[in-house]
């Protein structure tokens, strides 16, 4: 069997380092292969994965029963815990540097991404590439704060997470306003900097609009299809028409909620199956969400 080179478009890794073990506890570095955890180096070697799209997940969890109902049920569940988007710039910048941290740790193995030229080193070596993508716009006061970010090896960029923000709208939002200006003139300066959009999260109007708007590929790193599941989560067949004339890619995703009522590995392959045959194989991605959900469909190895 042939062992082709993988690119995952959407890993919590850093999510996971931060927010996982107490400093009183003992604690498996990522360069150990731990049984049960979703990712690490040994487990990214062996699956020949060589770039993983590193998620900046800038939001921290809090206690709002109003908020967490409500999104907890777009995914089936039910929390009255929630996140905030509150101090998102400093737990970005914390995220940020975790992946700084983690390639000059295990520089033998790891590489930041800043271009195209680091991608065909690490395609042509041992390393495995981390592209820095910040998952939602909110840690940005205004767009040039996205300067600040290119400097920092940000690379690719969500207009929103769960939340509405100045910028777009989400996939849960009440009212459907698409990009703002401001989104608009972000999606600008992204194709500017070479900071490949990522529409994850948003909303219907919102992806339609900067698919309209953006000059250069995006992609929708971590989602399903609405044809096969109806998820708030997933992407219609309009949209995936659009992303086809963008060149864009959907990164299907592991998310078991977004995959079906029996999230397995036979129903995943629905998904896949449901892109190509309509849509062709080129648009379709991988984006598993590792590190950033608690199970992962049944049958996966």
């Amino acid at each position: 069997m042939v062992n082709y080179p993988i690119i995952d478009l959407h890993e919590d890794i850093a999510y996971h380092l931060m927010g996982s073990g107490r400093l009183e506890e003992e604690f498996q570095d990522f360069d150990v292969d731990v049984p049960d955890r979703q990712s690490d180096i040994p487990k990214l070697i062996r699956g020949n994965v060589k770039v993983v799209f590193s998620a900046v997940f800038p939001i921290h969890d809090t206690y709002n029963p109003m908020i967490g109902e409500r999104i907890s049920s777009g995914y089936g569940t039910r929390s009255i815990k929630s996140y905030t988007p509150a101090a998102s710039k400093l737990i970005g910048l914390e995220m940020i540097k975790i992946y700084l941290i983690l390639a000059k740790r295990f520089g033998n193995r790891l590489r930041i991404i800043e271009n195209y030229s680091d991608i065909e080193q690490v395609m042509n070596s041992d390393l495995i590439g981390l592209l820095i993508s910040l998952e939602g716009a909110d840690v940005l006061d205004d767009i040039y704060d996205l300067l600040l970010l290119h400097r920092l090896g940000v690379r690719a960029l969500g207009i929103t997470w769960n939340f509405d923000n100045r910028y777009g709208a989400s996939c849960f939002t009440r009212k459907d306003y698409g990009l703002t200006a401001d989104g608009e003139e972000l999606v600008k300066l992204a194709n500017e900097l070479g900071i490949i959009i990522d529409l994850s999260h948003a909303s219907r109007n919102t992806m339609i609009d900067v698919l309209n708007t953006s000059k250069k590929p995006v992609v929708i790193s971590h989602a399903n299809v609405q044809g096969v599941h109806k998820h708030l989560r997933n992407i219609d067949d309009e949209v995936l028409e659009l992303l086809v004339r963008n060149h864009g890619v959907i990164g299907v995703t592991m998310i078991p909620s977004t995959i079906g009522p029996r999230p397995n590995t036979d129903s995943l392959v629905r998904h896949v199956l449901y892109i190509r045959e309509r849509f062709g194989p080129d648009i379709i991605a991988i984006g598993t969400d590792f590190l950033g959900i608690e199970k992962t469909p049944r049958g996966l190895n």
